[in-house]
């Protein structure tokens, strides 16, 4: 039987996963076929990454370990309401911390020669801003989450403590 306590945890694994995501992330791309700006005839940014060119479908592939966001929806299998609403708010959160920078780095992509491309400086400038600021979200929402429960919990154990002085019978 789960403890009454484990609500919270969707919230912990969405705010912690980019400790895991974000180094997977690097390595799939350091391992996917690179690209100059000079062999794609496109503008070089400067710098490592900037005159570096990826497959779209790499940086695609590159963001899958983002995928364990969405286990927080696991916890929509728990009885608790309280852990139902805490499995569908991280889950969904998680799940635009996936989506949102696929969507920013797909809009920065080029064509050429029938593939798409995606600059290495737009991973690390376009959506690397993007995953912070919707990381610090998360971390909020959890922080929100976790106050407003424990006023909730700390106001009905005073009722019920209130309730259970007064004689039976009484209103």
């Amino acid at each position: 039987m789960p403890k009454r306590s484990d609500w919270y945890w969707p919230f912990p694994l969405v705010v912690l996963s980019p400790a895991v995501t974000v180094p997977l992330m690097f390595v799939i791309l350091n391992l996917s076929a690179h690209f100059s700006a000079a062999e794609l005839e496109q503008e070089s940014y400067g710098g490592r990454w900037g005159d570096t060119y990826f497959y779209l479908r790499d940086v695609r592939l590159a963001h899958m370990p983002g995928l364990l966001n969405l286990v927080a929806f696991a916890w929509l299998a728990r009885r608790s309401a309280q852990a139902k609403l805490a499995a569908l708010l991280a889950g969904l959160l998680g799940a635009v911390r996936l989506a949102v920078p696929l969507l920013v780095l797909q809009g920065g992509s080029v064509s050429y020669q029938g593939d798409t491309y995606v600059p290495g400086a737009r991973v690390l400038l376009w959506s690397g801003p993007y995953s912070v600021g919707l990381w610090f979200l998360t971390a909020a929402t959890f922080t929100l989450f976790i106050v407003s429960s424990a006023i909730a919990a700390g106001l009905a154990e005073r009722r019920a403590r209130r309730e259970s002085g007064l004689p039976p019978g009484s209103a």
